[in-house]
């Protein structure tokens, strides 16, 4: 019998459909445990479909016990790598793919409230004053760097393109496609990451959806602030630890920076006594951009699902697998 842990904030239908992906004509009635995703116990299942707390799974890592397939319901994975927590033998999927509208549109709508000044409004109103901020920016004929252009970068780099902006995107390994004309033309040019440097003093913001890797930690350092061009906006919605937050701080202080959006912070969460708090352009959520907070994440990473417990059971690769031995 196959046996299934999955996570409960999915919907009624779409845990019909997980349960439906699950059957097969050998064992039409999966056995299947529907549990919160904070539980810090874990019953022995062959699939588990969620982001459960790596010390849950870790329980998990016996050969009698351990998963076969794990399918992740974050983007980040990194946690489950660490030594101990997941079997080698779990074929493990991130949900890569299903946040790019949400976290594009969270970083995109920051953005605009840094241009417009909205904060610097929000918090007159709190205080009951009328007071005009001064002139504004627009996305019309800025250079918008997006930095790390994976699924998130590439929708953000759409949308900002669609609003006039002019992007350039940067990362490691670059398509064969990624500059043809119709992509040029829906999403800006791309290029590698080492041309960042010199792409800085002409770039009006720079927006972040780097991972965290030994690469990418404290990227965004005081040689990078230096460089920027001033008045430029700097929108971090990847990962906290690409941002040297010393050097942040120094950038946002010095007056160097237009504005500052954060969804994410190193460390988190970001502590009560930290300046950034308290700096009238910084716009900070608490790693909120992504989740399940929008609709259509959720049934996209029911989908993945569905499509990824298919694969696994006839043999076939999963996607975005990060873990495990490959079909």
């Amino acid at each position: 019998m196959i046996s299934a842990v999955i996570a409960s904030r999915f919907t009624a239908d779409q845990r019909k459909r997980l349960v439906s992906a699950l059957s097969t004509p050998d064992d039409p009635e999966p056995s299947v445990h529907f549990l919160p995703l904070s539980v810090t116990d874990l019953p022995a299942a062959r699939v588990i479909i969620g982001s459960y707390p790596p010390s849950a799974v870790r329980q998990l890592t016996d050969a009698a016990t351990a998963p076969a397939f794990l399918q992740l319901t974050s983007a980040g994975y990194e946690q489950y790598q660490r030594p101990g927590i997941l079997s080698s033998s779990t074929i493990v999927s991130n949900g890569s793919g299903a946040f790019d509208r949400a976290v594009a549109e969270h970083c995109l709508a920051v953005l605009m409230e840094l241009q417009n000044k909205l904060e610097l409004y929000r918090d007159n109103q709190h205080r009951g004053v009328w007071h005009d901020e001064g002139a504004v920016s627009s996305l019309q004929n800025a250079h918008v760097l997006v930095v790390g252009k994976g699924h998130i970068g590439s929708e953000f780099a759409r949308l900002a393109t669609a609003l006039g902006a002019r992007v350039t995107g940067l990362r490691r390994h670059i398509p064969a496609n990624a500059n043809s004309e119709d992509a040029v033309r829906a999403e800006g040019r791309t290029c590698g990451m080492d041309e960042l440097a010199a792409l800085l003093p002409d770039a009006d913001a720079v927006v972040s959806f780097l991972p965290s890797t030994p690469q990418t930690r404290g990227v965004f350092n005081r040689h990078f602030f230096d460089l920027l061009k001033e008045g430029a906006f700097f929108l971090n919605g990847g990962r906290g630890d690409a941002v040297d937050m010393p050097a942040l701080r120094e950038a946002v202080k010095s007056g160097r920076l237009g504005g500052v959006g954060l969804d994410v912070t190193d460390p988190e969460p970001l502590p009560s006594s930290d300046p950034l708090w308290r700096m009238p352009n910084v716009v900070i959520t608490p790693h909120v951009a992504g989740g399940w907070r929008l609709a259509s994440t959720t049934d996209a990473l029911c989908s993945l699902a569905c499509d990824n417990i298919s694969a696994f059971l006839t043999g076939r690769p999963v996607s975005n697998q990060v873990a495990g031995p490959r079909s």
